[in-house]
């Protein structure tokens, strides 16, 4: 089985970081938002699918009911957590969110539910671990970290 990485894209400047993330490691991104929308253009779930191509996935199913307020409830937990897991057998699996704080997001809690199910620990990437798997020594494309 491979690994499983959680990110929250608002921790990162541009999806390039992503991009290149996906590439070097030969995963797929699992998109867990509830709505693959957003402001900024180069998040937004069409254009990830146009840049990533088959390394983009949007599964509504561990996005959080609740995204705009209240406590997080997953779609479909079973059926998202289900998912990811078959995905692992093949290659690492990122998931990705919006959330700057992983501490308050549903990205954790899915992370959790996916431990909890299968042993398996979500590794969160943090820009240390970003830069470590990139090869990089300081990457300018990075913002600080809010996890600490």
């Amino acid at each position: 089985m491979h690994e499983l990485y959680d990110v929250g894209y608002q921790s990162i400047k541009n999806s390039g970081v992503l991009i290149q993330l996906a590439e070097k490691m030969g995963a797929v991104v699992y998109d867990i938002r509830f709505s693959p929308k957003s402001s900024d253009p180069q998040w937004a779930g069409i254009n990830l699918e146009i840049t990533l191509g088959g390394r983009y996935i949007h599964l509504k199913e561990l996005g959080n009911k609740n995204y705009k307020g209240g406590p997080i409830e997953l779609v479909d937990q079973s059926a998202g957590l289900e998912a990811v897991y078959s995905e692992l057998q093949n290659r690492p699996v990122i998931l990705m969110c919006g959330c700057w704080d992983r501490e308050k997001c549903h990205r954790k809690t899915a992370a959790r539910l996916f431990e909890l199910r299968y042993g398996v620990v979500s590794i969160p990437l943090t820009s240390p671990k970003i830069k470590e798997i990139l090869g990089m020594v300081d990457p300018p494309e990075i913002k600080q970290d809010s996890l600490f």
